[in-house]
């Protein structure tokens, strides 16, 4: 009978082997917990869209890539996969500051980040900034020093909303933001950028 016993553990095997790779949305929830963008500007959450954000025409840029400020200096074209054309959204973009990899901290442990750009009832179907109503004009990067995370966080909304626009773009709360005009994050993305002169 032991001719059964490398039968039974091939069998073990197969589930493991057939697993389904890691989707797109999956694959950017690990980065953005790896950068501490979870929980430092937003809670845990189950996305289910994927950003590609593309900075004039260079090439789309990877999760987590290295730039220049003076590449970042216009609005980016953001794109959205997995949203729902009949629905519409919030994109928000954030520094968190520079990640302490001793402590995986932001600078100050808290909500704090500086606002970069806000365009908000966007339909599911269309492109940041050629779609949508500019909440928060688009600022451009400019790090004093370390390698700071610019986050985009996207979010479904419920309906139509008409957000204050707000008061300045210091210790902005993307969480808090997100909780007073009933917001559902959905996905997410980030690059890093460093002071123009030390890269």
């Amino acid at each position: 009978m032991n001719f059964l016993r490398p039968l039974a553990l091939t069998l073990l095997m197969v589930p493991s082997a057939l697993a389904a790779p890691a989707t797109p949305a999956a694959a950017s929830l690990e980065s953005l917990k790896t950068a501490h963008i979870i929980p430092d500007v937003i809670s845990n959450f189950d996305p289910t869209a994927t950003l590609r954000v593309q900075y004039g025409k260079q090439a789309p840029l990877e999760m987590g890539e290295q730039i220049l400020p003076s590449e970042a200096a216009d609005p980016p074209s953001v794109t959205f996969m997995g949203t729902n054309p009949q629905k519409l959204y919030t994109l928000v973009m954030t520094d968190p500051g520079v990640l302490d990899i001793k402590t995986l901290r932001g600078p100050q442990q808290s909500a704090w980040q500086w606002l970069h750009w806000i365009v908000v009832n966007v339909p599911g179907e269309k492109a940041v900034p050629a779609a949508g109503q500019v909440l928060q004009p688009y600022g451009q990067p400019a790090p004093p020093a370390g390698n700071h995370r610019y986050t985009f966080i996207l979010f479904e909304q419920k309906a139509e909303i008409n957000p204050a626009v707000p008061k300045g773009r210091d210790a902005f709360d993307t969480r808090a933001f997100a909780i007073a005009n009933g917001l559902t994050p959905i996905g997410g993305f980030y690059f890093l950028a460093g002071p123009e002169t030390a890269q």
